[in-house]
């Protein structure tokens, strides 16, 4: 746990510096530019199976295509990921003011 974006790239520094790679575990969507954006980065893990996570296969509608183990990052500003509404309604909660 690194604490946020900002925390992973000090994070990826450290670890250029000595020569470790960065390879962040579980969510691939939203780690995959860190470890892109680094010398340091590693590789991603990705669980895209829907059976073992239905909310990382419906939250995006257009999730990263991972083709024989490459991830392709979108060219959209920030991380290149729309959520889906009807994730949303499905899985999200409603807080009160």
């Amino acid at each position: 746990m690194f604490g946020g974006f900002t925390e992973g790239r000090k994070l990826a520094a450290l670890c250029e510096l000595n020569h470790v790679k960065v390879t962040p575990h579980h969510d691939c969507f939203i780690h995959a530019q860190l470890v892109g954006s680094t010398p340091a980065g590693g590789f991603v893990e990705a669980f895209t199976n829907p059976e073992r996570d239905p909310l990382q296969a419906e939250l995006f509608e257009n999730p990263p295509a991972l083709i024989n183990g490459w991830l392709e990052l979108s060219q959209a500003p920030g991380l290149g990921l729309t959520l889906s509404e009807d994730a949303i309604l499905k899985y999200g909660k409603k807080l009160s003011a």
